[in-house]
């Protein structure tokens, strides 16, 4: 069986995971096992994402059941004529 050289793919690795690595300071940026870390930290979804907000049931949402209007959300109905 032939011998597998990895060599071209590890490279392009390399250079993806580096290039993704671009503005962090020191070996950040220069290091590939670093630089790895840093980037899978800053690409997962806990990282990026906006934290979720409960839902409270106040102005604007969309809960089931209607709410009165004396609920103290001013709405342009409810403004007085």
């Amino acid at each position: 069986m032939a011998r597998v050289k990895r060599a071209v793919h590890a490279k392009k690795k390399h250079k993806k995971v580096l290039d993704r690595a671009k503005g962090y300071k020191g070996a950040r940026s220069r290091r590939f096992k670093t630089a790895n870390e840093q980037v899978m930290h800053a690409r997962t979804p806990t990282a990026t994402a906006a934290p979720a907000r409960a839902s409270s049931g106040g102005c604007g949402s969309s809960a089931s059941t209607p709410r009165p209007a004396s609920t103290g959300c001013r709405t342009p109905s409810s403004w007085p004529a």
